[in-house]
């Protein structure tokens, strides 16, 4: 099942820790088009929002495999 929503460009696993040690972590890494800064003029609150429950949502239904997620604007400069 691959994680689909909106505002997502890009969403894959990243596996933290040695790679064939135990415990290791895998971890969904979303790319997202929304601005995260809630200072910019663009930032949407609810779509945000809405983001985080689908992402919520994905990992809980994975039993357990993926244990967190994480949201990478791809429009936000540093």
């Amino acid at each position: 099942m691959a994680f689909q929503h909106p505002n997502v460009k890009n969403a894959y696993i990243k596996h933290e820790g040695r790679f064939f040690a135990h415990p290791h972590r895998m971890v969904l890494v979303v790319e997202t088009d929304l601005h995260t800064n809630p200072q910019h003029p663009d930032f949407n609150a609810q779509a945000l929002a809405d983001l985080i429950n689908a992402g919520q949502v994905y990992v809980a239904a994975q039993n357990r495999k993926i244990e967190d997620f994480q949201i990478i604007p791809t429009n936000d400069r540093v």
